[in-house]
């Protein structure tokens, strides 16, 4: 199995911000330092976890590191997810391709990276 690239957990931890983790999340801090285009850097994000009524449970800062693990641990069987979502995953690292994640899968993955399980969804 192929490790992912910094370029790929990157735009994944981005598809799942701008898009997977709004239904349990508000994000507080997402922003770019340094270069543009492929040069650039891990984002600094940080997000408010919610309870059901809107109410900030907890603050989560997402690392490049943490994204990482958790796409070697859900590809590695340590976490369930369904076997679509695990068969997209492992094509798209195999592949390089982020683009082939889409913001459900995002989320999978930034929620292993935070909380080492799927918790929401």
């Amino acid at each position: 199995m192929r490790t992912p690239s910094d370029e790929f957990l990157r735009d994944v931890a981005i598809t799942a911000v701008e898009g997977g983790v709004n239904y349990w999340a508000r994000i507080e801090g997402y922003r770019w330092r340094g270069k543009t285009g492929a040069e650039l850097p891990w984002p600094v994000i940080e997000l408010v976890e919610l309870d059901d009524c809107g109410t900030p449970v907890s603050v989560h800062t997402l690392t490049k590191d943490a994204v990482k693990l958790a796409v070697l641990a859900i590809l590695a069987s340590q976490v369930s997810i369904n076997e679509t979502l695990f068969n997209t995953l492992l094509k798209a690292v195999e592949e390089d391709d982020a683009g082939m994640v889409d913001a459900e899968l995002a989320d999978c993955v930034v929620q292993v990276a935070l909380f080492n399980e799927i918790v929401y969804g």
